[in-house]
């Protein structure tokens, strides 16, 4: 699969009316998956109203060549491996290359929901902050089917999502991660304990091949209970 992708670095940039983000979809990562309380309803629509022409909301992956070892449940991705754990790995062990992914909601986001808590509006900033959790899967998403779309033509296919913290793939790999994307890649950056800067952000792996498929995400088997993709289908 040498000849149909190797290195190739793509980069997005989103405005929020590019993303299609509703209401109902903040709502459910509040887990109101019926009726909308009222009260709710009218924050989300109005925080939505004042971050509609929100900047920042950027997205990208870079595409590595990969080496998978079932011994340690591990990928080699240039110099480094990573210990992904058994469940992750058994989704990921046919990969022929894979896409290392970032993505976030900006720093107006995070700035945002930060002084509406800070000045003691706890719910408005609660709403931001999930909206922000909003933003990165749906630009995230867009770009994941984007990249499904063009490796289809070519009768390769990609994996599910999974990032560092979840399925216990260790949070600090994504120093590895970060390692092999150039600097600042989308406007992110990495605290020395992993925190992603800005905080509403994302990383992690797309694996690829033609002997690959797209599962649904197991939730049952994974102990991460603040997922975003939590009972979530593609």
């Amino acid at each position: 699969m040498n000849e149909i992708i190797n290195t190739t670095i793509i980069q997005r940039q989103f405005k929020l009316s590019d993303l299609a983000l509703k209401t109902s979809d903040v709502a459910e990562l509040m887990g109101y998956t019926n009726e909308i309380p009222d009260n709710i309803r009218e924050i989300i629509e109005s925080e939505l109203s004042a971050l509609d022409d929100v900047a920042g909301i950027k997205g990208g992956y870079q595409l590595k060549q990969v080496q998978s070892n079932i011994s340690d449940y591990s990928l080699q991705v240039e110099k480094c491996n990573f210990f992904v754990g058994k469940a992750v790995f058994h989704y990921l062990k046919n990969i022929e290359q894979v896409a290392l992914f970032v993505c976030t909601a900006g720093k107006v986001v995070s700035d945002r929901s930060k002084n509406l808590m800070n000045s003691g509006e706890l719910l408005e900033g609660y709403v931001v902050d999930v909206i922000g959790s909003a933003i990165v899967e749906k630009a995230m998403a867009v770009i994941h089917e984007e990249l499904s779309d063009n490796l289809s033509f070519k009768n390769v296919n990609c994996t599910n999502r999974y990032s560092p913290g979840y399925c216990n793939w260790d949070v600090v790999e994504q120093h590895k991660l970060f390692s092999l994307l150039p600097q600042n890649f989308c406007g992110i950056s990495l605290t020395p304990s992993s925190l992603m800067i800005p905080v509403k952000s994302v990383s992690g792996f797309i694996g690829i091949g033609t002997n690959v498929t797209f599962h649904d995400y197991q939730c049952a088997s994974c102990n991460s209970n603040n997922c975003i993709y939590r009972g979530k289908n593609k």
